[in-house]
């Protein structure tokens, strides 16, 4: 699968899973991907193929996203529930971009996670990225797949 077309997944899933569980959209295509104090989330998944899926996001996007999800005011949201909600988009944006990838194809998620050390995704061998830009701020989804094992003969 080429870069641009996992790209255009995120971007079609991301608008998706934002317009009808968290009553946002996303405002713009292809920004920068935010600096300063990051929200990031990530999880691995099984099946063919396999790899690791992440959401990085700024804090304060975070959480307004979070408040957004629970029917809180934003300063009614603490730090450890917008890495709640930020794990529940992380899994509701993997499962939605791998349906789209292999429809019908069983995959097992593991839990998504907080990497509180902010990992770069861009460590990942052959990772793909797409930023976008948000009422609230920006978010990145990124995959990184397994190579599938070479077969000896």
């Amino acid at each position: 699968m080429q870069a641009t077309d996992l790209q255009r997944i995120f971007l079609e899933s991301a608008s998706e899973v934002l317009e009808t569980m968290f009553f946002t959209g996303v405002a713009e295509e292809n920004s920068e991907e935010a600096s300063g104090t990051l929200l990031c989330a990530e999880l691995s998944f099984r099946g063919r193929p396999s790899g690791r899926f992440g959401v990085r996001t700024p804090l304060a996007t975070g959480r307004m996203i979070a408040a957004s999800f629970l029917g809180l005011d934003e300063s009614e949201v603490s730090d450890a529930q917008a890495g709640e909600v930020t794990c529940e988009l992380t899994n509701m944006f993997c499962g939605s971009v791998l349906s789209r990838i292999e429809a019908g194809a069983r995959f097992e998620l593991m839990h998504p996670e907080v990497d509180p050390a902010n990992t770069d995704w861009r460590q990942y061998p052959d990772s793909i990225g797409y930023t976008f830009g948000l009422e609230e701020g920006t978010m990145t989804l990124w995959m990184a797949l397994e190579k599938a094992p070479a077969l000896v003969a």
